[in-house]
């Protein structure tokens, strides 16, 4: 067997080898990548805080996990549309609250295009709104002087 051919042999075999490793290696990463798109459907735990002005404009934390590339996001409030949405991470969503409709306890709906709503019950509680405010400093201050 002459050197030419040895060395032939030889680089044949470990060419064949590093295909080998690399068929494995993508495929391996595709079934990854399959597995994880499955396992990590979106899900919204946590919405805080629990409670907020009938006024709307108070920022929600929305905790979960899978939000992350799954396309546009309309939140729902109390089947009001939330404002500026922000898809933080993967694990976080803020948004602000829209203004009530009434006061009350009420669902939170996280909706991506194309996908599954998901729905959170008594994820929020709009408190009644106040009418009887008390005087603060400030209207004492600009409040109109009485002469005498």
């Amino acid at each position: 067997m002459s050197v030419a051919s040895l060395l032939f042999s030889v680089l044949s075999t470990v060419w064949r080898a590093a295909m080998v490793t690399a068929v494995r290696l993508i495929f391996g990463f595709v079934a990854l990548l399959g597995a994880s798109s499955t396992a990590c459907q979106p899900s919204a735990l946590a919405v805080t805080p629990s409670e907020g002005a009938f006024r709307g404009g108070d920022q929600l934390r929305i905790s979960g996990q899978g939000f992350a590339g799954r396309g546009p996001l309309v939140v729902y409030v109390c089947q009001r549309s939330a404002k500026a949405i922000v898809i933080e991470n993967d694990r976080l969503i803020r948004i602000r609250t829209p203004r009530a409709d009434v006061a009350g306890s009420c669902e939170l709906t996280l909706h991506f295009a194309g996908d599954e709503d998901i729905v959170v019950k008594d994820a929020f509680t709009y408190r009644e709104p106040v009418t009887d405010l008390p005087i603060d400093a400030f209207d004492r201050l600009s409040a109109p002087v009485a002469s005498p």
